[in-house]
C-alpha cells in the first residue's frame, strides 16, 4: 500500500509541476506586462 501511494504521489508531481511552471511563467509575463503598461501610463 505505501509504496503505490508514493508513487502515485510521485506520479501527480511529475504530472502537476509542468502544469504549474507552466501557469507560473504566464502569469509572470503576463505581470511584466501589466507593469509595463501601468508604467506607461504613469510617465
Amino acid at each position: 500500500m505505501g509504496f503505490s501511494t508514493e508513487v502515485w504521489a510521485l506520479a501527480r508531481l511529475c504530472c502537476m509541476y509542468p502544469v504549474l511552471g507552466g501557469m507560473a511563467i504566464w502569469y509572470l509575463s503576463r505581470a511584466d506586462r501589466l507593469l509595463e503598461a501601468v508604467r506607461g501610463r504613469h510617465e
